[in-house]
């Protein structure tokens, strides 16, 4: 005998299933998923194209968080399992992330078969090898008060900005004399940057007992760009000069 709150709910929901709501919420759950995986793989996409000719592994490295997470959401929403009437609507943004995905792994591709330009700098390299470096030049100022002020090698480059001390390396140095008798000291500079440096550079010349003849020169400003291996030159004004130091600084 079939009870009267049987054909009731039969009548009203026209042989509705109790488990449709549940199914219902599926279809929610998926669409909303797929939706969130999408946008977060679109947003990795953008990060990445945005740094994609700029050597920024922090950002890199968020672009493809994002993209993992997206495909992440994506994967728990194509799991669930929905009612019929939205799988051809489901079907449709199951293929709209494929394409996204397939853009994103083609961008993981492009991004580590990226070659970083030369020339590359160690900067922890430099600070374990400087003083030793440094040590092996024997010609340098020295204060009457040992220990109380840094030695300072001569013939030699000194960046005395800490702006760009992350940002510059001293290649090699050395001096010339001209015809005119004058020295000429020459420090070969690096970039070690993604972007031109706007630097200044000056000399102190010193006669072979180490005594200045003459005042620091001018600060001459140049452009040192991206990556680049480049030189500065300053001229003394005393044929006496045998010794320099070059000093570096960021252009101001």
């Amino acid at each position: 005998m079939v009870k009267a709150a049987d054909l009731y709910h039969q009548a009203s929901t026209r042989g509705g299933r109790a488990v449709d709501a549940m199914l219902a919420g599926k279809a929610v759950f998926k669409e909303g998923m797929l939706a969130v995986g999408g946008a977060m793989v679109d947003l990795g996409l953008a990060v990445g194209h945005t740094v994609k000719d700029k050597d920024d592994d922090t950002a890199a490295l968020i672009g493809l968080g994002f993209i993992v997470s997206g495909v992440a959401a994506a994967i728990a929403g194509a799991a669930a399992r929905p009612a019929a009437k939205t799988s051809e609507r489901g079907n449709t943004m199951r293929w709209q992330f494929t394409v996204i995905a397939v853009a994103a792994l083609a961008l993981i591709a492009a991004g580590c078969a990226r070659v970083k330009p030369r020339p590359q700098c160690d900067f922890y390299a430099y600070k374990e090898n400087r003083a030793a470096a440094e040590a092996a030049n024997i010609i340098r100022l020295t204060p009457p008060v040992p220990g109380s002020i840094t030695d300072m090698p001569l013939n030699y480059a000194n960046i005395t900005d800490h702006k760009i001390t992350n940002k510059v390396l001293v290649q090699s140095t050395r001096a010339v004399r001209r015809d005119n008798g004058l020295l000429e000291a020459r420090g070969r500079l690096v970039n070690c940057t993604d972007h031109t440096l706007q630097i200044e550079a000056r000399a102190t010349f010193y006669d072979a007992s180490d005594l200045e003849t003459e005042a620091p020169t001018a600060w001459q400003r140049f452009s040192l760009s991206r990556h680049a291996v480049q030189s500065v030159a300053v001229v003394s004004l005393d044929q006496r000069a045998a010794r320099y130091l070059l000093e570096i600084r960021e252009g101001r």
